[in-house]
């Protein structure tokens, strides 16, 4: 085999690892771990545990300031997708961040996260932009690197060139991230979809939510209630499952959503529910006051739904309010209305195939 001058390099500065460092790190992983998966009535413990990771990790560093794992993972504990956001420790992982870049530019993985931080927290597309183009150079040949840039892509509304990317990154490791594959895949029909993930080993909330969303936009409310009320029960929302079917059994798909959504907003005066999936459902119903006020919550905590206000068809119901143009500006991103019009004519059917409507 035959190393790269830089691959050598890093083989060369290989140092002896602190033990309390690694105790205390490995530690911080368990806490990581313990951290539960979005799940009604985890709050709390999740809150607890990253806490405590965070201490953890930042005990690490204490006993070895060169410990760069540690550092990476300070921002893995935000990983914006947790049960609660975690914005009061945005600024604990931007320095992590940069603390570890500072001790080795080379690190793909903190350049990643600087990325993702630049787009999702400071809406700074142009900067992440570069980080992006960094971990291209670094390594050229990572399914994740182009995984991460097809996605950057795809938010900025250079569709062609992330479909470009997508296509990339099967070719060097068609196994990457089999899951999202499945849902998102545009030369599947839904019904292929949902078949996959029925399958069991690739089931997950989050896509029954993803492929119930689909289904909407194709106009099968039938399908993307059983997708809804599967994501709920899965998620521990049992009250709000039995709602989907109670209403929806009486033939009214809109009515249906908007009685699991009261249940939604009662529930969002006594613990954290996450904004994007109301934002998204009242949009799609265009129930404009109910949508704003739930995007408003989504943009104060950075929520992901933020960066695909240009190419998400579920906004399309509310998009040409006055409103959702100045969301789009608040995110940083561009407000040329008719390239994405034109674009979205030719990307937008092969992201949803399916049945006709």
């Amino acid at each position: 085999m035959q190393l790269k001058p830089r691959e050598s390099a890093r083989f060369q500065a290989v140092r002896q690892i602190n033990r309390k460092a690694l105790e205390a790190y490995l530690e911080g992983r368990d806490h990581l771990d313990r951290a539960p998966e979005f799940q009604n009535g985890k709050e709390q413990e999740y809150l607890n545990e990253t806490d405590k990771a965070i201490a953890s990790f930042q005990q690490a560093i204490q006993e070895d300031a060169k410990y760069l794992p540690a550092y990476l993972a300070i921002y893995e504990t935000i990983d914006i997708g947790g049960v609660v956001p975690r914005m009061d420790l945005v600024p604990v992982a931007r320095e992590a961040i940069g603390r570890a870049l500072g001790l080795d530019d080379s690190l793909v993985e903190a350049h990643l996260d600087m990325a993702r931080l630049l787009m999702q927290i400071d809406y700074d597309y142009a900067a992440a932009g570069r980080e992006y183009q960094r971990t291209l150079e670094l390594a050229p040949y990572s399914a994740q690197v182009h995984a991460a840039y097809a996605e950057y892509l795809y938010d900025i509304g250079r569709l062609e060139e992330s479909e470009q990317e997508s296509k990339l990154i099967t070719e060097l490791d068609p196994k990457y991230n089999s899951r999202m594959a499945e849902v998102f895949r545009k030369d599947r029909t839904l019904e292929e979809k949902r078949e996959s993930l029925d399958e069991g080993n690739l089931d997950d909330a989050y896509y029954r939510g993803t492929l119930g969303l689909q289904f909407q936009a194709r106009g099968q409310y039938k399908d993307a209630v059983e997708q809804f009320i599967k994501a709920t029960e899965m998620l521990g929302y049992k009250n709000d499952a039995d709602i989907l079917r109670r209403s929806y059994a009486r033939g009214d798909y809109k009515g249906a959503i908007r009685n699991w959504m009261k249940e939604w907003d009662a529930r969002s005066e006594r613990q954290y529910v996450p904004s994007f999936l109301p934002a998204y459902l009242y949009a799609s119903l265009a129930d404009k006051q109910d949508a704003f006020r739930w995007l408003e919550k989504a943009y104060q905590e950075h929520s992901w739904c933020m960066l695909e206000l240009n190419v998400e068809k579920n906004w399309d119901p509310i998009r040409r309010d006055p409103r959702f143009a100045e969301y789009v500006r608040k995110a940083g991103l561009p407000e040329d209305r008719g390239r994405y019009d034109k674009v979205r004519g030719t990307q937008f059917a092969a992201r949803t195939s399916g049945q006709s409507m």
